[in-house]
């Protein structure tokens, strides 16, 4: 009996060293693949070009659209009630009296709004008010509202310049 138990306990030890090599070869080799799997995950995210996702890509050429067309010829009546506003003082930096006065009817950029001792007052409706007295070499919006309107109205000017130049200069002699 003392063998047969010697004998079993040999055996049991045997079969339980084996048991624990195949457990550590176990580990071991799952330790392996997952250490392989992180490093080919690792190269593919360093070495693959990246790739926006397709809702940021660049929006599409649009080269065609449809066109539809509608006639209307409807004609419908309409009251219109004028107001006349409240009378207001017409400014200007002429010294001397006024001789005509032609703004009753309007005043209309590039025509004669008034007279002061027999010179004509010209109107000039520009973009930007003229609040200085602007000469050649000044720089600035307001004389880019006269060259502007110059040019508007046929006269000598550099358009879309905010220089006042001599060629403005000669259009402002002309207006």
């Amino acid at each position: 009996m003392t063998k047969t138990a010697k004998s079993s306990g040999r055996d049991g030890t045997r079969h339980r060293d084996r048991h624990e090599r195949r457990r550590v070869s176990i580990t071991w080799l799952l330790l392996a693949v997952v250490t392989v799997a992180a490093l080919a995950v690792g190269a593919c995210a360093l070495f693959l070009p990246d790739r926006p996702p397709e809702l940021l890509s660049p929006a599409r050429q649009v080269t065609s659209a449809p066109v539809n067309t509608q006639e209307y010829t409807g004609s419908q009546q309409v009251t219109v009630v004028p107001t006349v506003s409240a009378s207001r003082q017409l400014l200007g930096n002429a010294t001397g009296t006024v001789t005509a006065d032609w703004s009753g009817s309007g005043l209309t950029s590039g025509r004669a709004a008034y007279q002061v001792n027999g010179r004509a007052v010209v109107a000039l409706n520009t973009a930007i008010p003229l609040y200085r007295d602007i000469r050649p070499g000044d720089v600035g919006q307001d004389a880019l509202a006269v060259n502007n309107e110059l040019n508007r109205l046929g006269y000598s000017s550099s358009p879309d310049s905010t220089t006042f130049t001599w060629y403005t200069q000669l259009g402002w002699q002309q207006l």
